[in-house]
């Protein structure tokens, strides 16, 4: 017994020293008074999805890597070092359509000298802790040493963590064995600085798919070599075809070693570097997003000189169109007020609105202003040029706050028509609602707006003007203002009530709270008065649309009874549609009978679908009781990956 139990005990001795040898390494470190090179290469392609063997860029680049060790701690592990580029190489290849390629090499030109530079990491047992440059660089130039780093970045032990690198403060698995080290990185998970905007229809945002692996082989403390490799699929959600492919792969493998400088002496990690840089800033290991300046873009003067008394034919339907758009809008955000004004007295008159919609879609101060200065030039003439103007505010999909000053400005004077006070008025909600949605609700401006809109509908007398202020306030679609539409629905006149109601159509069903459905029970069972058709139906169709209960679906097919044969149809056409709709989300709630089938339906609808997006368009027909046409809606929907656009309604 005492045999079996001794040889158990060394077998199971024997495998944990196995599992122990398999599952950790030596900690990585490098030696005092030796200098470690490294050969480092970094290639990164470029392709377009919608044509991955015809277009495609590639950039490589290669270097020799110096390593030395200045400082080390031996009780905490701590070590600094010196890092060095030198010898870049860097070659281009970009093949066109023909597939030809041009390929060159670069050496000693003024960004690789700046990378030649030496920088200096703060290293603790595999962990990159902080690093120093000795003066400011190029941003693209500290970026590449941030990749070096982050391919130092790892640890000898399996587990799963959240480590920070040039992407950002990340989760990463680590999976251990033998001699080699595999890292996993979920970029979803990263966390970074924020730059740019994501779209307010997420229907026409990107979609992105990365992913990230690193390995490495040890030699003892050594590292031998280490690589990476991420690749990034972007493409739009609505249409996948647009975008691109990005792979990167970096790999450093060692050389050799050779006698190094000395390690330097002293405890304190900060004189160290103190004696070394004077006052030393750490440098954030994650990117930082800046602004990348076009040295080849033309300029607004240049453009004066050449393209601005000419005029040039503007066919929306072509591509080079909207080239010329966007080329005029990056000239005018980088431009001076009075080149811009300068630009605008001088266009041929057909021209103006195009350059006064690209200076909207500017957004720079310089530009607002332009505009603002040449329509009050304008005087009587600048009426058509206003609506022109208004229309560019209302599309803004980032509307800026000097932007909403500008409109009310513009909407302040007296001498504007009635029509264009009324599209005025519906263009206020438009931005007050996009001001919202980029969370600047709390702006004075767009604060005393809202309680203008609200004055002025409370305070009309004709219902003309309250159904122009509802509809400024359905332009927003705020759910502060579904009180409002509530109070309209039940207590205003037939044609109010109906506007008011529609308007409730507009909100997901997340708005449509049960005091909403109370309130449209009401309506349609005429509970306290009654109500004119549109505003029943209207009614219906948000309890039909918005998870309707069991006994609302039975309470509407009983109460269809007893309305006119046009409004069964209309109730009966809507339910059909819901059934053939494969994407409503209370399709499963319904159920019709033979008999049901038997009406004629005034819903005619049709459906296209992509590989990305279905687009479904219906004709919903009304008709009175004399068989004459009373209330005909189109409504036009786009559905891509779990989003849906109503994109148009008439």
């Amino acid at each position: 017994m005492k045999l079996q139990a001794a040889c158990r005990y060394f077998c199971w001795l024997f495998f944990f020293l196995a599992a122990t040898a398999e599952g950790n390494l030596e900690t990585p470190s490098f030696g005092s008074g030796i200098l470690y090179q490294y050969r480092y290469s970094l290639d990164s392609q470029l392709s377009f999805l919608s044509r991955p063997t015809l277009q495609r860029s590639q950039l490589q680049a290669e270097a020799v890597v110096d390593v030395n060790l200045l400082w080390s701690n031996t009780n905490s592990d701590e070590q600094l070092l010196q890092i060095q580029f030198h010898d870049l190489r860097i070659n281009q290849d970009l093949e066109k359509e023909d597939q030809t390629s041009k390929g060159h090499s670069v050496k000693g030109s003024q960004n690789a000298t700046e990378l030649q530079q030496p920088f200096f990491l703060h290293w603790n047992k595999g962990k990159v802790k902080a690093f120093y440059v000795a003066k400011e660089e190029n941003p693209l130039i500290l970026d590449l040493k941030r990749g070096l780093l982050s391919l130092l970045q790892f640890q000898t032990h399996s587990g799963t963590m959240t480590e920070e690198d040039i992407s950002g403060s990340c989760q990463v698995t680590y999976a251990v064995s033998k001699d080699t080290v595999l890292k996993t990185k979920d970029l979803h998970s990263c966390i970074r600085p924020k730059f740019g905007f994501s779209t307010a229809n997420k229907i026409f945002g990107l979609l992105w798919h990365p992913t990230s692996k690193s390995h490495y082989v040890m030699e003892g403390n050594l590292i031998k070599s280490a690589s990476s490799e991420e690749n990034h699929i972007i493409y739009q959600g609505i249409k996948s075809s647009v975008g691109v492919d990005i792979t990167s792969r970096q790999h450093l493998e060692f050389l050799s070693q050779m006698p190094g400088s000395k390690e330097l002496s002293g405890k304190n990690l900060q004189k160290i570097l103190n004696s070394l840089l004077g006052k030393p800033q750490p440098i954030k290991l994650t990117s930082q997003p800046f602004k990348r300046i076009c040295s080849e873009c033309p300029t607004l003067r240049s453009y004066l000189k050449t393209f601005a008394k000419k005029k040039i034919k503007l066919d929306p339907s072509k591509a080079s169109t909207t080239w010329h758009f966007s080329r005029v809008v990056q000239m005018l955000r980088s431009a001076k007020k009075k080149d811009i004004l300068l630009l605008l007295k001088k266009a041929p008159e057909s021209m103006l609105p195009f350059y006064i919609e690209a200076a909207i879609a500017a957004h720079s101060t310089p530009s607002l202003l332009a505009v603002t200065e040449f329509l009050d030039l304008q005087g009587r003439k600048q009426m058509s040029l206003v609506e022109n103007f208004l229309y560019a505010a209302a599309l803004s999909p980032r509307p800026s706050k000097e932007l909403f000053g500008l409109v009310l400005d513009r909407l302040n004077n007296k001498k504007l028509n009635k029509a264009t006070w009324e599209t005025g008025s519906m263009i206020i909600g438009s931005l007050v609602g996009k001001l919202c949605q980029m969370n600047q609700c709390d702006l004075e401006e767009v604060s005393l707006a809202k309680e203008a809109i609200l004055k002025k509908l409370h305070g009309s007398k004709t219902d003309s003007v309250k159904m122009m202020h509802l509809a400024s306030l359905k332009s927003t679609l705020l759910p502060e203002f579904i009180s409002t539409f509530l109070y309209y629905a039940e207590e205003g006149s037939s044609t109010i009530s109906a506007a008011a109601v529609t308007a409730l159509k507009r909100y997901s069903t997340e708005h449509i709270t049960s005091k909403v459905k109370k309130a449209m029970r009401r309506i349609f069972h005429q509970v306290q008065r009654k109500y004119q058709k549109n505003s029943r139906l209207a009614a219906a169709e948000i309890l039909l649309d918005n998870s309707p209960s069991h006994t609302d679906f039975i309470n509407i097919l009983l109460a269809s009874r007893q309305l006119s044969p046009e409004m069964q149809r209309f109730i009966l056409s809507k339910i059909l549609g819901i059934i053939s709709s494969d994407n409503h989300p209370t399709r499963e709630k319904f159920f019709i009978s033979e008999s049901s089938a038997n009406y004629n339906t005034q819903v005619r609808k049709g459906r296209r679908a992509t590989e990305d997006a279905s687009s479904t368009f219906g004709v919903e027909n009304l008709f009175s009781d004399f068989g004459l046409l009373q209330k005909s809606t189109t409504n036009v929907d786009i559905e891509s990956h779990g989003h849906r656009l109503q994109a148009a309604q008439v």
